[in-house]
């Protein structure tokens, strides 16, 4: 379903079964009188209200239709996929999922939906060609776009290290492969681009363009579509990482790009995650007061 002319719309990501964070964009989506949402997946894991989320989605005709396939849906229908490759406390959670969910009477519905699942969607809209999916472009299920560039730094430092042998190499010669792999990356990646493309998975908010990268708040939270290459990332709903403690998504209307970050019932949310005894690893539900306060100014 695409969006009529310059009619606004919203995308969503990564709600991870996260009822109130959910509820609270619902709600803000519907009092702006936007009538379409496209949801890049990751409804599910983390959070302690799977069937809940999900039941929410399937409720509603355009938003079922508008869903896509993320990497914790995948792991729903294929357990097997839980490898060493997640973090642990991922992996707990959404094990924890699999089971309360296969104790559901709708437990086939569930699979059925997500099999039937794309993992892209194209749309057009005010003359553009908008490209959405879970990853990124290249593999849409399970690659980062959007991460700090330390942190990928520091993660390909690691990995040369294990791979070959740093003693035989100077640490600038190491440093200088390092940063010609992450350029070669980045050139590969935007090979595959054209235009838009909104992605979620990384669970922060921002903007990757062939020569930079820039997280939402340096923008102010928007952003302008140009006729430049760019990779948005929405953010998450249920599980922000960039600022926590909010719930985030984006709307676009126009050539305008903007990143909402709303505050919900977070100690609801953590208690229940701690009564369930779902396994998730809490430090990414806390309420980031700075930042929050940022967000009124």
């Amino acid at each position: 379903m695409n969006p009529i002319n310059d009619e606004p719309f919203a995308i969503i990501s990564d709600i991870h079964s996260n009822w109130e964070a959910m509820g609270v964009v619902i709600r803000d989506i519907i009092e702006k009188d936007i009538k379409t949402i496209y949801n890049l997946g990751d409804t599910i894991g983390y959070g302690p209200n799977p069937k809940e989320c999900l039941d929410a989605v399937l409720s509603d005709k355009m938003f079922r239709e508008n869903t896509i396939l993320g990497n914790h849906d995948s792991a729903f229908l294929a357990p097997a996929i839980l490898d060493d490759n997640w973090a642990e406390s991922a992996q707990v959670a959404m094990g924890w999922t699999i089971k309360m969910m296969e104790n559901n009477d709708k437990f086939e519905d569930y699979l059925r939906y997500f099999r039937g699942l794309k993992t892209k969607i194209t749309i057009n809209y005010n003359g553009k060609e908008i490209n959405m999916c879970h990853g990124s472009p290249k593999r849409p299920l399970i690659d980062y776009v959007f991460r700090d560039e330390y942190e990928r730094h520091a993660m390909l430092m690691e990995w040369f290290d294990e791979e070959f042998d740093s003693a035989m190499m100077l640490s600038d010669q190491r440093e200088e492969f390092v940063e010609g792999y992450m350029a070669s990356e980045k050139a590969s990646l935007f090979e595959l681009v054209n235009g838009i493309w909104f992605v979620g998975h990384s669970h922060s908010a921002g903007i990757t363009v062939e020569d930079d990268q820039y997280e939402a708040k340096e923008l102010d939270n928007r952003y302008r579509m140009n006729g430049e290459k760019a990779i948005i990332s929405v953010g998450s709903v249920g599980q922000s990482r960039d600022i926590k403690g909010v719930a985030t998504y984006t709307i676009v209307e126009g050539d305008n790009v903007d990143f909402i970050r709303l505050p919900y019932d977070v100690d609801t949310t953590v208690d229940k995650i701690i009564q369930k005894e779902v396994g998730t690893d809490l430090k990414n539900y806390t309420i980031d007061d700075e930042e929050v306060c940022l967000l009124d100014e």
